[in-house]
């Protein structure tokens, strides 16, 4: 579905949203039409979000790693997707100067849809956990899951990038800088490593 964004909120393909669809149209408007607004509220809760969706999903796949504890496991990928995180900001903050605020809300706004699709691997990954399920179901589980929010985590912020009229290079140069910054530490701690 086509969704463009306006001052006054979204309008659909053909101009009128049909009743069966807003639901989906405003999950497309959240998804992809940028928040203008800088508040340092909403930054913190965005933060805040973030870092609990990261520990919760390292923590699941810290559950079933044979040599993780759920506690090292949600440690190190906060860590790592911490430190891919803040090696954007800094870049970006070179970049973008006078639009680094904007570009901020957006780069939490994408890293708390990405957390939140993480739900639902952490959810698969305690599940085989609890049915002991060994072997290559949990890193299926997880490189499975890593790979769709990855990807739904690019669209999302592609999206918002072009909205705001960014330079093109921009959502590729973030999306690279956010795995290549983590990936030391994911290493390390042979988080996806079974």
């Amino acid at each position: 579905m086509f969704v463009a964004c306006h001052e006054d909120g979204v309008e659909g393909k053909e101009g009128v949203v049909e009743p069966t669809s807003k639901a989906v149209t405003k999950l497309m408007s959240f998804l992809t039409c940028p928040q203008k607004e800088f508040s340092l509220v909403l930054a913190v809760m965005l933060i805040c979000g973030a870092v609990a969706g990261s520990m919760i999903f390292g923590a699941a796949v810290g559950l079933t790693h044979p040599t993780l504890s759920p506690m090292t496991g949600g440690l190190a990928l906060t860590l790592g997707a911490g430190s891919g995180w803040l090696l954007s900001l800094v870049v970006f903050f070179v970049v973008l100067r006078e639009r680094f605020s904007v570009f901020l809300v957006q780069c939490l706004v994408v890293m708390n849809i990405g957390v939140g699709f993480l739900l639902l691997p952490s959810l698969a990954l305690v599940g085989a956990w609890f049915f002991q399920l060994d072997g290559p179901i949990p890193l299926i589980i997880t490189i499975t899951g890593v790979a769709l929010d990855a990807s739904l985590m690019w669209v999302c912020f592609r999206a918002r990038a072009r909205a705001l009229g960014l330079p093109r290079q921009v959502p590729a140069l973030w999306f690279f800088l956010l795995q290549a910054g983590g990936l030391p530490l994911l290493i390390k701690f042979k988080l996806f490593f079974y």
